[in-house]
């Protein structure tokens, strides 16, 4: 509801248009013009209006002809004849479709009054008692509007004039609390002048421009070497360092980074617009002028100035130099102490993995990845219009959430022993009976669940996404149509639920990745926003018409029945102790003749869903976030890491149906030159060089040999893995998932780029192994897939084992690339010089057949680590070779198994 909790008298009348209304009824819709949005950023506009003024939309009860003129002559000749008494604001809102709904419910509450008795409503008592009875109602009909003006007590103190409800300019501070934060919005992604003035001088302060903050430090330096550093010469002095950004456009690096210090700023100290601000200040003055005043014998001022000024300055002065002489970068974002991004992160134009300390493996930049949406024919874009509306939130976002609310009407069912709490209740969109169940889930984050429900973004039915592994009924998913980027329509198939019952399907309006920040929380009523920067995520759906679309004969079925799932709704709320807050709601009307037990069966099936989600996240654990944070807009792209498909990426994944023959690769096929050339000189760089043996135990050996180009030690370990094939190895190898698992220290492995069919670029990062050494990150250039052929292998010098057949042999190699990427400064950038994985197709000793795996590489993790500590960790690549083996014994008897 957009109803303000108390009527605010406005100055505002330049710069807006009515939408809806006439001077007859003395109400109006008003929308604000290009032109008033952008007086909106002005700072002298800010301090002269209130906060009702900046919205987009606002509905007012007025006297004024003025505020109902669109023709600019009637206009103009109106101004000159307006009346002088305010008009009154009844409600504000950035979307229309919102104020709409408000504008029936006020027309029908002022319908059929007298122009002598409008303004009875406008009391203060009178009001505040109809804004409770249209709290708890959410839509006002003419058979409740009765009921609800005699909820209403009759006041002696009856407004007859407007006059009488504009208050002086002492009174307006307690109006503008009446707010109470009814026209919240979502945090803005530009900046007025002040905001911009404010996040120059944070990143003077640190050190982000380092000629602007010299001169500014001068300045200050030498205010305070003539004695005339004062409070307020400091104050000039900042603002205006502050105002020169127009000189220097900001990056978006630059207004992510201090934009969220200064919301949590402005937040805490209650800066939400200039007029707060100078109220501040003034309040300052008073008090410094009382002290004066009550001790005029203690001079405070002159002993902050003395003592404060001078400290800021020498800080100032000490950051500048920490920086230079320790490399340390001090400009840690607000965001990464907390563990999560609430603004638009900086994305290059080149697909490359983002820079962050605790990234998963598999996700990519995303900036060109979705490309712009298909066109809308006139059907479409009705619906478009109709499911996203204008305004901060989609209909598919407030319907779900609205419905799935747990004071919406909800009963407990059940407390379940897994700690998840089952609701329900009669839904008005189905008649059925809906279900939400509620769990909270320790050590994880909206990261998480992120990771668990967008590991197949496009919908593509990936055998091996999560959501087959948390839904065991599931059949099939697909994406037939899209009417934006992150709406789609989803098709999804289910196995029967009961003997006898037809399997059914539903075609879903799905809202794929919506990233909350906490004053979107508030405006849709998940929660308050508690300061303490809590996201949400969500994925909600809501039901298509049957004649909307027609399924193409590639996904069409006959043996499925369909059913409509009006309400689907998943979401993860952040709690503070860092565990997540589950929620999932479902509301489906199976449609058909069915047993009066389907829907109880139905609703089971739902919480044993949730609780195999909660398994699944438990198991992931807490990660960073993969999209921005929501905008309601066709073209909005959700991705700031785009999910690649987990397809042939599972341990028990498919495999060749034969064991000892395969199809030759494009790879050999049709030779690529460049991954020749790496082959070749990996192959002479380490394989074919003198090795000494430095453990043989288990069956797995080690070895270890000093290179002409680094002076640490090169590895190289041997091992026999009975039962498997080369392209288990390969596997293994292709599912960047393991990765932790393969590699001791691993925080994660990730291709930035493409090169050819057969040579990618990736990024490994490993953490810390003890505290003072930093984090390390390796770029390499990797051919991925390559199978020599015999004469390739002799040509090359790789000893062949007898009766060698074509396709046995398999290498994975790569090489140092650290041109491809700059360095982040979190990591210290490490060298792989050259690295090898190769498979041999073999018998043994005792004739068992399986595969000889060779692994060597040529490290140099860089930094001021001894060689002694480097070489002395060789021992670790032994344990590392074991879980390399027990890896590819996994998949070869997944493999068996399929078989």
């Amino acid at each position: 509801m957009t109803i303000l909790s108390r009527p605010i008298p406005s100055k505002s009348f330049r710069s807006w248009r009515i939408t809806a209304g006439n001077f007859e009824k003395r109400l109006c819709v008003q929308e604000r013009t290009v032109e008033g949005l952008s007086k909106n950023k002005r700072i002298a506009h800010r301090l002269l209006y209130r906060e009702t003024d900046f919205l987009r939309y606002r509905i007012i009860f007025s006297y004024n002809t003025l505020d109902y003129e669109m023709d600019p002559v009637k206009r103009h000749v109106a101004m000159k004849k307006r009346s002088r008494s305010s008009r009154i604001v009844l409600a504000v809102a950035n979307s229309l479709q919102e104020i709409m709904c408000d504008w029936d419910t006020i027309t029908l509450l002022f319908k059929d009054r007298s122009l002598a008795t409008m303004s009875d409503l406008l009391a203060a008592d009178s009001w505040k008692r109809l804004h409770e009875c249209l709290s708890d109602t959410s839509t006002l009909t003419e058979a409740s509007k009765a009921e609800t003006e005699q909820k209403l007590v009759s006041e002696s103190g009856v407004i007859k004039d407007v006059k009488c409800i504009s208050s002086s300019h002492s009174g307006e501070s307690g109006q503008e609390n009446g707010l109470s934060y009814d026209m919240q919005q979502q945090q803005q992604l530009s900046f007025d002048a002040q905001d911009m003035c404010f996040i120059r001088i944070m990143s003077l302060w640190s050190w982000l421009h380092p000629l602007d903050t010299f001169v500014y430090l001068s300045l200050l330096i030498f205010a305070l070497g003539c004695g005339v550093m004062r409070f307020f010469s400091f104050f000039l002095i900042s603002l205006g360092a502050g105002f020169t950004y127009p000189f220097r456009p900001m990056s978006h690096e630059e207004l992510q980074e201090f934009g969220e210090r200064l919301c949590q700023l402005e937040s805490y100290l209650g800066w939400r617009s200039p007029r707060h601000v100078v109220s501040s200040i003034i309040s300052l003055a008073l008090v410094k002028h009382v002290v004066l005043v009550l001790f005029p014998q203690l001079n405070l001022m002159d002993a902050l100035e003395s003592v404060l000024l001078p400290s800021l300055v020498s800080l100032l002065l000490y950051r500048g130099i920490f920086q230079i002489f320790c490399g340390v970068n001090l400009r840690v974002p607000v965001s990464a102490a907390a563990g999560t991004a609430f603004e638009e992160p900086v994305c290059p134009t080149t697909p490359c993995v983002v820079n962050d300390e605790n990234e998963e493996n598999g996700f990519l930049m995303s900036n060109d990845v979705e490309g712009t949406p298909a066109t809308l024919d006139a059907h479409e874009k009705a619906l478009h219009d109709e499911l996203l509306p204008e305004g901060p939130f989609s209909e598919i976002i407030t319907r779900c959430v609205k419905f799935a609310s747990v004071s919406n009407g909800w009963a407990t069912r059940e407390k379940r022993r897994s700690g998840a709490v089952v609701f329900e209740k009669k839904s008005n969109y189905s008649g059925k009976t809906a279900v939400l169940v509620v769990a909270n889930i320790p050590h994880a984050n909206a990261g998480t669940l992120q990771h668990l429900l967008l590991d197949d973004p496009d919908f593509e039915d990936d055998k091996g996404s999560y959501a087959y592994q948390y839904d065991s009924l599931l059949e099939r998913r697909a994406s037939v149509k899209a009417l934006g980027i992150n709406e789609r329509l989803v098709l999804t198939r289910y196995k029967t639920l009961q003997w006898g019952v037809a399997p059914r399907e539903v075609l879903t309006w799905v809202s794929c990745a919506n990233l909350f920040t906490p004053s979107q929380q508030e405006a849709l009523g998940i929660r308050p926003d508690n300061g303490k920067g809590l996201l949400a995520f969500s994925q909600c759906g809501v039901a298509c018409l049957d004649d909307f679309v027609t399924l193409p004969p590639s996904i069409a079925s006959d043996g499925h029945e369909r059913a409509v799932s009006h309400i689907y709704h998943i979401m993860g709320l952040e709690e503070a102790d860092g565990s997540l807050t589950l929620h999932l709601c479902h509301d489906v009307d199976p449609k058909g003749n069915i047993p009066g037990t389907f829907q109880f069966y139905a609703n089971k099936q739902h919480v044993k869903k949730t609780e195999a989600m909660m398994r699944l996240l438990s198991e992931i654990g807490p990660k960073p976030n993969i999209v921005r944070p929501y905008v309601n807009a066709r073209d909005f792209i959700p991705f700031i890491n785009r999910p690649v498909p987990r397809k042939n990426k599972k341990l028990s994944g498919e495999a060749p149906t034969c064991e000892h023959t395969r199809e030759l690769p494009p790879a050999d096929t049709v030779p690529d030159p460049e991954a020749e050339r790496i082959v070749k000189s990996v192959v002479e760089g380490l394989l074919l060089r003198q090795w000494k043996l430095v453990l043989d135990k288990k069956g797995i050996s080690l070895w270890s040999t000093v290179l002409p180009w680094c002076d640490k030690k090169a590895m190289k370990t041997v091992t026999f893995v009975p039962g498997a094939t080369p392209r288990d190895l390969e596997s293994v190898l292709a599912d960047m998932s393991i990765a932790k698992r393969l590699a001791r220290g691993v925080e994660s492995r990730g291709e930035i780029k493409k090169v050819s069919d057969s040579i990618s670029i990736f990024r490994t990062t490993f953490s810390s192994p003890v505290s003072g050494i930093d984090p390390r990150e390796m770029v390499t250039r990797e051919v991925t897939c390559y199978y020599p052929s015999l004469a390739k292998c002799a040509a090359l010098g790789i000893p062949c084992s007898d009766g060698a057949k074509e396709g046995s042999i398999f290498l994975h190699v790569g090489e140092d690339a650290t041109e491809e990427l700059p360095p982040n400064p979190k990591y210290q950038r490490g060298r792989v010089f050259m690295s090898l994985a190769m498979a041999e197709e073999m018998e043994d000793k005792k004739g068992m057949r399986g595969i000889r795996v060779t692994r060597s590489a040529s490290v140099d993790p860089g930094g001021s680590i001894p060689t002694a500590i480097v070489d002395g960790v060789l021992f670790l690549q032994w344990q590392e070779a074991a879980r390399l083996a027990d890896c590819i014994k996994e998949v070869a008897a997944a493999r068996l198994k399929s078989l």
